[in-house]
């Protein structure tokens, strides 16, 4: 690092760029900057995959961060920007990095990944340095300056920024290794003194980009740092460069030093402790050779990490007798805003969902259908029309019903390419459209014409048996008010040319369910209707209606207010829209064959239009 690089480059008025969409670590570096009463520190993010924005709050306040495609439109929207987090992974931070590099505007880097390959670490280093770019890490959550900056997640999740007073200016200088002991060294100075003026991870990989040393000799240029905190570990020899410049005088600020991993020589082979520079090895790197060396050159080392704080806040208490220091006031900080997640989870705040669902029940993981979980359907081989019963009306139905679903179902599923609905799935398949939309448009022609009229007639004879209505009376109460009768008629098929999908289902009623007074009064209506023209029977939408009415009532014993609350909900369509999406997909699939020239047979029926 050149003499004259900037002992303090981050400040009030620094900001960043994030490469990555990391919204966890962007909200955390926003909520420190609401604590701290400063500007937004971070100004955008880098997502070559997935550009556009996040919403992110500033305090209690949503805004959207801008997401870019590429680092140079970042660099060129946001130039005043200085610091650039690095959080992309070990096998492309080197190559990010270079490209922030080669942008000319930062003037420092935090490099996250843990295990970037050590030539490239060596190589990066190298570059850093000679651009006069301070580089943290690999392995690093990074740089915070009380109150002031918070470069990557250094200082942790937003209660604990609080809790240690990270969002007030105090004396404390922090660098450490391990990124997860700098919250806890923070949590120490706060305690035991008036809190941290900068705390940096250097990073736990074996070559970091700058060292404990490059960190000590800007803090001794700080005026803001009034004594320096060190905590290494076993392996290298980074404290004992610290403990070299402390010999020489150029650190003549208080240190409070130790060096974790004096249990290593309790082993009889050497070990790996966490980091990779965390290594048993030579005598001169162990924990013992450094605290010594620490400790020789005048910094304060306690006898057991434990007695780390009780150092700290010994210091402390010297430096404000000399007057080297001053008793830091802590600043107010606004109210910190809980996110509604975490408030709920603890039962302080409730809120009225914005969509309800019935069908969001689930036990051992595993979606319930009816009371039955999925595991216990497929063992219980129950078919698919008991499936959808379960989901349609909360319960298992009985046999006789789900076989009336199932019988509708199957009668239903097709009736040639003429209807609208298979006509414009068809216009669709010829148009170059995928399967969804080409199915969706003939979805979308389901109405009183076609397939639609389930449900309405279903309401109809619901309420004339209901009311004991006369069918006569019915029938001439639509004609006065103009209404063509749900469920009767048909262009093609009349009482000469019937309907067998109708037999089959009266049919099936007769066999099968022995009360059906919904299908006795429809065919009563027809038996009117038919006197006036031939083709104005009972066709299949007025059928099922009356037939699944009188399974659910007299099979099924639902209750009169669970019918009519499937009525209100159109499931009686819903019947007709499940059965005919399966011909709809057919007819799509029958448009994409013939176009692939796989013909049918000779023997087959071809219907033209």
């Amino acid at each position: 690092m050149k003499s004259d690089f900037m002992q303090k480059l981050f400040d009030s008025t620094t900001t960043s760029v994030m490469y990555g969409r990391r919204g966890v670590f962007v909200q955390r570096i926003l909520d420190f900057d609401y604590l701290s009463g400063r500007q937004a520190s971070i100004e955008c993010m880098v997502d070559e995959a997935n550009p556009g924005a996040e919403a992110m709050f500033y305090g209690t306040k949503p805004f959207l961060m801008p997401v870019y495609a590429s680092l140079e439109e970042a660099v060129k929207a946001h130039p005043n920007a200085k610091c650039f987090l690095n959080f992309a992974s070990e096998r492309s931070a080197y190559d990010v990095a270079l490209k922030a590099i080669s942008a000319g505007k930062f003037t420092s880097m935090v490099v996250v990944a843990e295990g970037v390959p050590e030539r490239q670490a060596r190589q990066l280093a190298a570059i850093c340095k000679e651009k006069n770019i301070l580089a943290i890490g690999p392995a690093s959550v990074g740089v915070i300056r009380g109150g002031e900056f918070r470069g990557g997640n250094a200082g942790g999740a937003q209660e604990n920024v609080a809790e240690t007073k990270l969002y007030s200016r105090g004396s404390a200088g922090i660098i450490t290794k391990s990124s997860g002991m700098l919250n806890e060294l923070c949590n120490l100075c706060s305690q035991n003194a008036d809190g941290v003026a900068e705390a940096v991870s250097v990073g736990g990989d074996s070559f970091p980009l700058t060292t404990m040393a490059d960190h000590a000799l800007r803090m001794q240029k700080d005026d803001s740092v009034k004594f320096i905190v060190l905590l290494g570990e076993i392996g290298g020899e980074q404290e004992v460069g610290v403990a070299k410049l402390m010999e020489e005088k150029k650190i003549t600020k208080p240190v409070i030093a130790w060096t974790i991993g004096t249990i290593a020589p309790q082993f009889k082979r050497e070990v790996q402790f966490g980091h990779a520079g965390a290594r048993s090895g030579s005598q001169k790197t162990s924990a013992q050779a450094k605290n010594s060396a620490l400790k020789k050159a005048g910094a304060s080392v306690p006898l057991a990490f434990n007695e780390l704080g009780k150092e700290i806040a010994s210091v402390y208490q010297e430096l404000l007798k000399k007057g080297a220091a001053k008793a830091g006031k802590t600043q107010d900080h606004p109210p910190l805003p809980l996110d509604f997640a975490n408030a709920k989870r603890q039962s302080l705040v409730r809120r009225m969902p914005s969509i309800v669902s019935h069908l969001a029940a689930t036990r051992d993981g595993e979606p319930v259908f009816g009371g039955s979980t999925i595991s216990e359907l497929v063992e219980a081989k129950e078919p698919f029309a008991s499936v959808v019963a379960r989901l349609w009306f909360y319960k298992k139905l009985p046999k006789k019903t789900v076989e009336a679903i199932d019988l509708i179902l199957v009668l239903m599923a097709d009736h040639g390419p003429h209807p609208s609905g298979p006509h414009n799935t068809i216009v669709a398949a010829r148009a170059g459209r995928d399967l969804p939309s080409a199915v969706a448009s003939g979805l979308l022609t389901i109405g009183p014409r076609f397939g639609g009229a389930v449900s309405d007639a279903a309401k109809n004879w619901w309420n004339c048996v209901l009311e004991k209505k006369d069918a006569m009376d019915f029938v001439e109460e639509m004609k006065k008010k103009g209404v063509l009768i749900p469920g009767i008629g048909h262009r093609v098929k009349s009482k000469n040319n019937p309907d067998m999908r109708v037999k089959r289902l009266c049919e099936w009623a007769e066999k099968n369910i022995g009360k059906h007074e919904h299908l006795d009064y429809a065919l009563s209506v027809e038996e009117i209707t038919l006197a006036k023209r031939p083709n104005l029977i009972l066709n299949v939408d007025g059928a099922a209606a009356a037939v699944l009415l009188d399974a659910l009532k007299h099979d099924a014993k639902l209750s009169d207010g669970e019918i009519e609350k499937a009525l209100d909900a159109e499931l009686f369509n819903g019947i007709f829209v499940l059965a005919r999406t399966a011909g709809l997909i057919a007819h799509y699939a029958d448009q994409k064959r013939l176009g692939q020239g796989l013909w049918r047979t000779p023997d087959d029926e071809v219907l033209g239009i």
